[in-house]
């Protein structure tokens, strides 16, 4: 079996890997300890040659995996069970990741594409065409607005996601691009390839934010997936699940969020609320 590969994931749950077996499987952290190396909390099986990307969605709850199988598959982490399958892949899957709100998904693959698609139906919405090598590598800006594609064509390009169309293409890279990702607030980003040297590319938006408010309903998966992310896992018996809880540290670290996924505008108060009203509705 080839070595697995390790990808970053949020806070408080278990590394997920992949591993040339073609299988992607969780391997955990409980109660903030570590445990063995050698034992896995599960592994969702059904991929039918090499799993090459994996990713959780923002809100933990889901995992995604790529495969040279030409699919790509979601699975639920809670019930360890398969919950859809992207199909339609005219070439291996590369790079696969969620977008900042959990609701779409970006795909490259050795098409030469990168493909957006909902990621509750498992439809797609958009495609990209332009690359004249596999898309290796993909990534969201942090308000989901932009896409940025890197290929084996030694080129790195940037796409709005609304409506297909090429913004910038970054070219005269020499070698293969493997890696791409954007900064925090999405005014720069990073690439990497098999010419052994990482590039900070610098980008200059022409976006007038709106008037301040106290509240925009495209805000709302933040918030949903702020309160996934701080709801104790159900105890006991018959299962009981703890209301939400979060500190002012990590209100706070909520509004940077929004500030880089686009959402800076809205008042601090308005969104104290509506978290508030969300978390009620929850219980």
């Amino acid at each position: 079996m080839k070595p697995a590969v390790r990808r970053q994931i949020p806070q408080g749950h278990g590394p997920v890997a992949a591993a040339g077996d073609g299988e992607p499987a969780i391997r955990g952290k409980r109660h903030g300890v570590d445990l063995p190396a050698d034992r896995w909390l599960h592994t969702f099986t059904g991929h039918d040659d090499n799993v090459t990307t994996v990713a959780f969605s923002p809100d933990g709850r889901r995992v995604l995996s790529g495969s040279w199988d030409q699919t790509v598959r979601l699975w639920e982490v809670a019930r360890r069970r398969p919950l859809l399958t992207l199909n339609g892949f005219t070439g291996k899957v590369k790079s696969a990741v969620f977008s900042p709100d959990g609701r779409r998904i970006l795909t490259g693959s050795t098409d030469n594409t990168a493909q957006v698609w909902v990621a509750a139906t498992g439809q797609p919405c958009g495609a990209f065409r332009g690359h004249m090598g596999p898309v290796a590598a993909v990534a969201f800006s942090p308000d989901g607005r932009i896409a940025l594609t890197g290929s084996w064509d030694q080129t790195v390009q940037i796409w709005e996601v609304a409506t297909g169309r090429i913004l910038q293409s970054f070219s005269g890279l020499r070698g293969q691009v493997a890696a791409v990702a954007f900064s925090p607030d999405g005014q720069g980003a990073l690439s990497g390839g098999d010419d052994q040297a990482v590039r900070l590319w610098s980008f200059v938006w022409d976006y007038e934010f709106p008037e301040p408010a106290a509240w925009h309903p495209g805000a709302q998966p933040y918030l949903e997936n702020f309160l996934a992310r701080h709801t104790p896992e159900p105890r006991g018996w018959f299962r009981w699940q703890s209301p939400p809880a979060w500190s002012e540290a990590d209100f706070q670290q909520l509004l940077a969020e929004l500030v880089n996924r686009g959402y800076g505008w809205l008042d601090a108060e308005g969104v104290q609320r509506e978290l508030k009203k969300t978390a009620g509705r929850r219980r």
